[in-house]
């Protein structure tokens, strides 16, 4: 029996039990893991799962249940099992419908068959060249961890109102973690993640860059306290514009947690920072064919040129708020954004640093940032002290202090470049009179 048989079998089962509506989801998943612990190959390890997830609604009472066991008998136990939950449950008085079919996008550059094909030996073999990349580039580097790993994935959906779809991507990511070692003294971790929808990427060059991360931050230095610039680069950006599009999920504005809530048309950041959620961006790695419901991807503006635009629904949070969902359900009840692209600036790294009098450039940010109140406190790791437009030093660790939605209206610089990190394209950014606090 297809999936999309099983599926079917699944909605007819429900419904004759009594539901009003049914949603059913197959995700299958394998690949090849390949982990790294202190300058050695501690694991290779192939995975494989299968899970199904049917949620059953009765009179607005919803019930969801799952099971890794996705066989026929399996499956229409795991629809009882969902109606029973439901009918147990309080109505939701928020709850309208599942959506409706709508025609879905053509998605390209998500799917490598490289990928689907790779023997293990190839994976372990990249690892054993990261491990001799990083040794060879500077003997006092070491990876103290990595994780080299291939997935491909199936995804089957279906509902009762007539819902069908399948798709499938790949992935290839590869992320290490080293710090280099000099007269006793060890400098702050360095980390390098690479993600990709195809086989494309060079290990030897992730290890290189972490590698020249780790010296780079050696002789590192205390300083006092002060305020001044801050040049986020990709990776502490990224941390940045992923904290901000948590308040644009309709979940989180209908439900007032977002200090967003019923600012659409207004000034919410710099006058040319624009903010698109796009969700069928070719090579994209959160790109898709259609959402958790089945809904169809697509673009969504956030933000356009610092004006708020709108924000991410599924079918859901949209007929709470009275407008269209934009394919972006990450569960019946919830939202999450897919690749998320911010717009770039005009300068060069260095012509950000060379108009700093006196800043921090920070390659990682140990702490949180919270989207219910924008406040960002925690520590600068792979940081450097900028002064009279030059690096000076690398800093030990020190701590930054702000607020987010006060800082996205102080970007005084965006680089050209932009760098693809999990899901979220950004440039390098430098944001003005930002707190640096000494930990000395």
């Amino acid at each position: 029996m297809s999936m999309k048989e099983l599926l079917e079998k699944v909605i007819r089962h429900g419904l004759k039990l009594g539901a009003t509506e049914v949603h059913a989801v197959i995700n299958e998943s394998r690949g090849f893991e390949v982990t790294i612990n202190i300058d050695d190959i501690s694991d290779a390890i192939w995975k494989s799962t299968s899970v199904l997830e049917v949620a059953v609604i009765v009179d607005r009472r919803i019930g969801i249940a799952n099971t890794q066991e996705v066989t026929e008998e399996e499956a229409l136990r795991t629809v009882e099992r969902a109606l029973s939950l439901a009918k147990g449950n309080k109505p939701n008085p928020w709850w309208k419908a599942l959506p409706g079919p709508k025609p879905h996008p053509e998605v390209s550059g998500t799917y490598d068959s490289r990928i689907a094909e790779i023997a293990p030996e190839e994976v372990i073999e990249m690892a054993r060249v990261a491990l001799d990349e990083v040794k060879g580039y500077d003997p006092r580097v070491g990876i103290w961890a990595g994780v080299i790993n291939t997935n491909v994935i199936h995804v089957y959906v279906a509902n009762s109102r007539g819902v069908e779809g399948e798709d499938k991507a790949t992935s290839f990511t590869i992320s290490l973690v080293a710090s280099a070692k000099e007269a006793g003294a060890i400098g702050s971790f360095a980390e390098e993640i690479r993600a990709s929808r195809a086989l494309d990427i060079e290990v030897q060059e992730v290890a290189r860059e972490v590698a020249r991360k780790a010296v780079e931050s050696l002789g590192a230095r205390s300083i006092k306290s002060f305020k001044g610039s801050l040049i986020m680069d990709y990776y502490t950006a990224r941390d940045f514009f992923a904290t901000f599009v948590e308040a644009l999920r309709g979940d989180n504005v209908w439900k007032g947690r977002s200090p967003l809530r019923d600012k659409i048309g207004e000034m919410v950041a710099i006058d040319n920072l624009t903010i698109i959620d796009d969700g069928i961006m070719p090579k994209g790695l959160m790109t898709s064919k259609f959402d958790y419901e089945g809904h169809p991807r697509g673009r969504t503006p956030l933000v356009e040129k610092g004006i708020l635009k709108g924000y991410l629904h599924n079918s859901y949070t949209a007929n709470i708020m009275g407008v269209e969902s934009t394919g972006n359900a990450s569960s019946l009840l919830s939202v999450a954004p897919s690749n998320i692209v911010i717009s770039q600036g005009d300068y060069e790294c260095d012509e950000l640093i060379s108009e700093v009098k006196k800043g921090l450039l920070i390659k990682r940010f140990s702490g949180y940032m919270r989207y219910e109140d924008g406040i960002v406190s925690g520590v600068a790791k792979q940081a450097f002290l900028i002064e009279n437009g030059r690096i000076v030093h690398p800093v030990k660790e020190c701590m930054i202090s702000g607020n987010i939605y006060e800082m996205i209206k102080k970007i005084s610089g965006m680089t050209r470049s932009r760098k693809n990190i999990l899901g979220i394209i950004t440039p390098t950014i430098r944001v003005e009179d930002v707190s640096i606090v000494s930990k000395a």
